[in-house]
């Protein structure tokens, strides 16, 4: 389960910085405004994910 967890959140944080390369080399509004969401999004998607990942730890030590 943990390692599972610790593979999406690479996964995720490679996805962020690639949406991030788009968003610098494409200079489309629309593009722009799509990549910010998809940036955003996965931003919380890896906030989650490493909330997730303290609360598992947290019980594994006790």
């Amino acid at each position: 389960m943990n390692k599972t967890l610790k593979i999406v959140q690479y996964t995720l944080v490679v996805l962020t910085l690639i949406s991030f390369l788009i968003r610098l080399i494409n200079s489309n509004e629309q593009v722009k405004f799509w990549t910010n969401i998809t940036i955003f999004v996965l931003i919380i998607c890896l906030f989650i994910i490493t909330l997730i990942i303290g609360k598992i730890k947290g019980k594994e030590h006790r």
